[in-house]
């Protein structure tokens, strides 16, 4: 191994405890940077994605919108 992280305790963390407690639980405050790090990684490789549903969803509402304006006659 690297040795980057240190080995895991073993302890399990309880069910819904929030990821950067969960780290100093389970590991310290390594794994817990770690957690935030890869928590931060995923989320900016997700927006992408994210933004280009927003933008669909918004299109799509704007469409409905224009169609039920125009049903009114308005």
């Amino acid at each position: 191994m690297v040795g980057i992280l240190p080995r895991l305790t073993g302890i399990g963390a309880p069910l819904g405890t929030p990821i950067i407690i969960q780290g100093f639980m389970i590991g310290g405050w390594k794994i817990a940077l770690y957690q935030v790090v890869a928590t931060v990684i995923s989320y900016f490789m997700y927006l992408p994605f994210f933004k280009q549903a927003d933008k669909e969803a918004a299109s799509e509402e704007q469409e409905n919108i224009t169609g039920n304006a125009e049903e009114l006659g308005v």
